[in-house]
């Protein structure tokens, strides 16, 4: 039977000073495990240029732009937990995220 979720994919208790990092930390697994390649990466932060990925209920879901699917060799996903949480706005926004799920779809 195939594996939907490595563990692998998953980190617990991370830090990140700062949404950029939690954003790379979220592609670095992608790279890592060969779902996609470095460029995605850099598709996830133009994406998150372009419309922030938080979802509320401190939950975010980086993921690349429609011309990153170049870069997707597989679908995956990365599951993130920063416990201390890391601000997706301003710090009138409120946009703390604790689990961050970076995906990439073919």
């Amino acid at each position: 039977m195939k594996q939907v979720l490595s563990k692998d994919n998953i980190f617990l208790n991370e830090q990140a000073g700062s949404k950029e990092e939690a954003i790379k930390k979220a592609g670095e697994v992608l790279v890592a495990n060969g779902y996609v390649t470095s460029d995605y990466v850099d598709k996830m932060f133009e994406r998150e240029n372009i419309s922030s990925t938080f979802m509320g209920n401190g939950i975010a879901i980086p993921h690349g732009t429609d011309e990153a699917k170049k870069y997707i060799k597989k679908s995956g996903i990365s599951i993130i937990q920063v416990p201390n949480g890391v601000d997706f706005g301003t710090p009138e926004e409120g946009k703390m995220v604790t689990v961050l799920f970076g995906i990439a779809g073919v």
